[in-house]
């Protein structure tokens, strides 16, 4: 069984990657680990409009429940005091496969909610055969001001081979005076990326 939230630095539309939700079960989502836009002050009575892109595959849902049963959303919550939080409103992917599409929503602040959080759950798929969600480019505008950005950038993997490169070259070129031993760097800086992949985490 497979359940989990990572960065995806293959399949992203803003470089260098995106967020990637898989769940192979028929009973639970697949939740980005912390929630976005966290504690993000708003105007009560103002017009918040959400928006991001999202790409999926194999995400099958649940016919015959509720209708978001099973199914990839982005989930808005709100609170007065940042400590007790309710359910304002959610945006509902279609299940199925498609390509890159733009999704959005609107919602009026509550006079009794001051910040917002946002909640991102990836749908579920099967076993063997797992529902993949991919989320990127997300924004927040409020009475048409843009206030909240997020497109879900790390840049472990560049850092990693960025450092790797110059520590390989320098020490390449330093140890041996021969200007071509700096191409040591090469391989240096791949296993920097390398480790930078596999230690980017949300």
């Amino acid at each position: 069984m497979t359940v989990e939230a990572v960065y995806d630095f293959v399949v992203w539309r803003s470089f260098p990657s995106s967020a990637k939700l898989v769940s192979d079960r028929f009973d639970e989502l697949a939740s980005w680990p912390r929630f976005l836009a966290y504690g993000l002050s708003v105007k009560r009575g103002a017009k918040l409009k959400i928006q991001f892109y999202a790409k999926q595959e194999n995400v099958l849902g649940e016919k015959g429940v509720k209708q978001a049963s099973g199914v990839s959303r982005l989930s808005v919550y709100g609170s007065a005091d940042g400590k007790t939080w309710k359910y304002l409103s959610g945006i509902g992917l279609p299940p199925g496969t498609f390509d890159w599409q733009l999704f959005s929503g609107e919602l009026t602040v509550p006079s009794d909610v001051a910040v917002i959080r946002l909640y991102l759950g990836g749908g579920w798929g099967a076993p063997g055969r797992p529902g993949v969600t991919w989320v990127d480019d997300l924004k927040i505008y409020q009475d048409g001001a843009l206030i909240y950005s997020e497109d879900f950038s790390n840049w472990n993997p560049c850092i990693g081979a960025g450092l790797g490169a110059v520590a390989g070259g320098a020490g390449g070129y330093l140890a041996t005076k021969k200007p071509e031993y700096a191409l040591i760097a090469l391989p240096v800086a791949l296993a920097g990326g390398i480790i930078g992949w596999l230690t980017a985490s949300p």
